[in-house]
């Protein structure tokens, strides 16, 4: 029997730096997305900081959060809008 190698053809270098491309402006921020999580796991469940009362200070900031990065939103679309129109 005889040994055949295989070929293969030569590749070319990739530069990694290339293949590194920013996150697009428009990604959601990780602190939002844990906040939805919370205030969709509350939904279900109470968690150990939950109160009898069913208040609960990590549901209260989680809303906070995701508030706050609504109105930057919005302003953000105004402040595009504006800038698009040349106002």
């Amino acid at each position: 029997m005889s040994r055949r190698k295989w070929f293969h053809p030569p590749v070319e270098p990739v530069n990694v730096v290339q293949q590194i491309r920013p996150r697009p402006t428009t990604a959601t921020p990780f602190a939002v997305v844990m906040a939805g999580y919370i205030v969709d796991f509350h939904h279900r469940n109470a968690c150990s900081r939950c109160r009898p009362d069913g208040s609960c200070a990590r549901l209260a900031d989680a809303g906070a959060t995701l508030r706050s990065w609504r109105d930057r939103r919005v302003q953000r679309e105004l402040r595009a809008r504006r800038d698009r129109d040349g106002r």
